[in-house]
């Protein structure tokens, strides 16, 4: 399998309120900021720079046309990010060849068959080093560089209903350009900054950076410009406003068109190389459209229900027929009717304001599915085409090979056409890693569709790496019941192949693991955002301020109360293991005592208000012997009994889990400890130093006029950390259990 597009970062100079915005990316981000702080404006100059037609079609009435190189992405691609090699584009006609060779004259290199070879004699030997180090996975720069169509949109109704508006708005043409720079992950070796004054044109873009002030260089160094491109390797899915009926079906017929011809084409190509009987196609034709329209509009509502049942199980939408026009929706368990047309204006406006955000949302993402299924079939299409029969033949023999592994019949069917997207992109794919150095196979022996690839066929990078797909959600939680919230949270925390990016003023998402959480703050000179992590968070902190955060807002993320013996407890879990327990969504309270512990069982808001699990856990215990039904042998386990027993009584239960150290303490390293404390031995020396029944606290003392208290425990803690230590024993295992019996814990 080919390497997966990766973003790493985005940044925006300057749209709307937003200015020098520098955020690092993960595949699964959340924003949080207050009205106006610039949330929103991010995502949508994002997706502005990079989104699908339909959601430009969104954006277009309150988007404003951003400036040159305003909007950029770093990300991790292929070899297919790199120019193709001197030696087969010399000559050459097609623009991206023109575009290959100005980019190898700026370089001064004029021949050779791959990356590396045409790389490797650019002087100095360092800089060379460095270009071959790029072969396999690139960093590059896009900046959007040109768009059009936002201002021809903008105001423009669009809608399937009223043929004058859908002429209008089917004329519009959205158009994108961007350029490219091959980056560095900084800071730039020295040797290349004493070069930099003397390399080529092409290295423009490194002197750029270095003039820049530290403030606005950031992670990644502009090193060298790339040719441009039309496109870009991210595909965004904008799901922020709430269309009518006529918006939303517009947008889905507006690309379902744009797909059927290539589709078709697909279909005819790729029934030309299987091993079967050709088709009548004065006869099968129309058949042959009619199954690939449909074919179209399963697709499109697969990816609709996909998102539709987070918030409505029930509810599934089908083609009745093979136009967008003619799409319904399954309300089976439902009221008030076993279906609805979807473009009937009454059934749209019957679902509640939830189904009809999340039905919008499906759609959009039907018309992005749709969208990207066209740019690969094209391409795909064309190259079949331009076979010669014994090259047809040999990828038919490799299709059937793989259809009747999947069951395929003696006829067109819609497993087929994945299975020939599949297989084509990965063997076109083959072919470039030939051209870009990063295949073993001599160039001699390059495949026939190397030679497709020399032909200059539009967007045939984007067939061999897919791009990476990014859905952008504004408070997704609105409309909808606190169930329904948790699941599609839920379902977020798990994505599938795409990213997720969310801009939302809910708490809920704050306990959620894997996330990457942005803070905006508004500022007079523009937003400011701020990396954090959750589990830092607390009542009396300033980010709870200014998350708005309540005392029960931060409590509702609690999933499992851990009581510990006392605060020394509470301080090296948390120290250790904060950000595991937060994700686990338990609160860990100190006891602080014995006849604390009997009190707890009283206080309805464990008892009766808060639906949580709750488990003690107690040094030198022995957690399976009292499980097992063994007597207590401590105060602390003999209130522990007790407690568990009024639970149970009033049908709560109470998790046992036992340390074997006698203290929690004795998890800090004894390097750790005679870090702060030098004349300290070990904890087996006083173990082995005890006098009759002294406990560890007190020979400590005796020995060394230490107090095992909180201040002990801070410093040591802190010098472990420093160290880079961990806990051993059997702490770490405990954890893991108390992790694992939150999660099963149901809210």
């Amino acid at each position: 399998m080919r390497p997966s597009v990766e973003v790493l970062e985005f940044e925006v100079h300057r749209y709307k309120n937003l200015q020098e915005v520098r955020v690092e990316w993960d595949r699964q981000v959340v924003l949080y900021g207050q009205n106006g702080s610039g949330k929103t404006n991010f995502l949508e100059a994002i997706a502005l720079a990079f989104g699908s037609k339909a959601s430009l079609w969104q954006l277009a009435r309150r988007a404003a046309v951003p400036l040159h190189a305003e909007i950029s992405v770093v990300v991790r691609g292929d070899a297919s990010e790199l120019p193709l090699p001197p030696s087969f584009v010399s000559g050459g006609t097609p623009e991206s060849f023109r575009r290959a060779t100005a980019f190898w004259n700026m370089l001064g290199v004029e021949a050779g068959t791959s990356w590396r070879e045409a790389v490797s004699g650019i002087e100095p030997a360092a800089l060379a080093d460095l270009f071959r180090s790029f072969a396999d996975r690139p960093l590059v720069r896009y900046r959007l560089s040109e768009l059009e169509g936002v201002e021809e949109a903008r105001g423009l109704s669009r809608g399937w209903f009223d043929d004058d508006l859908w002429q209008a708005a089917s004329e519009v043409e959205f158009r994108r350009s961007y350029s490219r720079t091959l980056v560095l992950e900084g800071p730039p070796p020295g040797w290349l900054v004493d070069l930099a004054p003397d390399l080529p044109d092409a290295f423009a873009p490194l002197r750029r950076w270095l003039e820049e002030s530290e403030p606005r260089r950031g992670r990644y160094v502009d090193l060298l410009s790339l040719p441009p491109r039309d496109r870009a390797p991210i595909h965004v899915v904008w799901l922020a406003s709430e269309r009518t009926a006529d918006e939303a079906v517009f947008d889905l017929v507006d690309v379902f068109e744009d797909a059927v011809l290539p589709a078709v084409a697909l279909a005819e190509a790729f029934e030309g190389v299987l091993l079967r009987d050709p088709p009548d196609t004065s006869e099968e034709r129309p058949r042959l459209e009619s199954d690939v329209r449909f074919w179209l509009l399963v697709r499109a509502c697969r990816v609709a229900t996909e998102a539709l049942q987070l918030v409505a199980p029930h509810l599934e939408l089908y083609p009745d027929g093979e136009y967008p026009t003619g799409l319904m929706l399954d309300t089976r368990g439902s009221e008030p009717a076993p279906a609805l047309r979807l473009t009937r204006r009454g059934d749209f406006e019957s679902l509640s304001s939830g189904q009809r955000t999340w039905l919008d949302i499906g759609l959009a993402q039907g018309a992005a599915e749709l969208e990207q299924l066209q740019t690969d079939m094209g391409w795909l299409a064309s190259s079949l085409h331009r076979l010669t029969s014994d090259q047809q033949l040999a990828i038919g023999v490799q299709l059937e090979e793989q259809l009747s592994g999947e069951g395929g019949e003696a006829s067109w069917l819609v497993a087929d056409l994945d299975a020939a997207l599949s297989q084509i992109r990965r063997s076109v794919g083959d072919a470039y890693d030939v051209l870009g150095g990063s295949s073993n196979a001599p160039p001699e022996k390059r495949d026939v569709l190397v030679q497709l690839l020399l032909e200059g066929l539009p967007d045939w990078r984007d067939v061999i790496t897919p791009p990476a797909v990014l859905h952008f959600y504004d408070e997704p939680e609105r409309h909808l019941h606190p169930g329904a919230q948790r699941r599609i949270i839920d379902s977020f925390t798990h994505p599938r192949p795409h990213g997720v990016a969310i801009a939302t003023h809910s708490h809920l998402f704050l306990g959620r693991s894997g996330w990457r959480h942005l803070h905006l703050s508004p500022t007079p000179e523009g937003a400011v955002v701020t990396a954090f992590e959750p589990a830092a968070i607390d009542i009396d902190s300033p980010l709870s301020a200014q998350l708005g955060l309540t005392h029960g807002e931060l409590l509702a993320l609690t999933r499992y109360v851990l009581f510990v013996e006392g605060p020394v407890d509470a301080l090296v879990l948390g120290a250790f293991y904060r950000e595991l327990l937060f994700e686990a969504g338990v609160v860990v309270v100190p006891m602080r005592g014995a006849n604390e512990v009997v009190s707890l069982a009283q206080m309805e808001l464990l008892e009766l208000v808060l639906d949580v699990g709750m488990g003690v856990m107690l040094d030198h215990a022995d957690a399976g012997r009292l499980e097992a039904g063994g007597k207590p042998r401590t105060k602390e386990e003999r209130a522990l009994i007790d407690l568990r027993r009024r639970l149970r009584g009033r049908g709560r239960r109470m998790d046992l889990f036992g340390l074997r150290g006698e203290d929690i303490l004795v998890y800090i390293e004894d390097e750790a400890v005679r870090a702060v404390y030098p004349e300290f031995s070990s904890w087996e020396g006083l173990r082995g130093a005890r006098r009759g029944h002294e406990t560890l606290k007190e020979v400590t003392e005796r020995m060394h006029e230490m107090r095992l208290g909180m201040h002990f425990a801070k410093r040591t803690v802190a010098a472990m950390k420093e160290l880079g230590l961990s806990p051993r024993g059997d702490l770490p295992t405990v954890v893991a259990d108390i992790v694992r019996a939150a999660n099963a814990t149901v809210r």
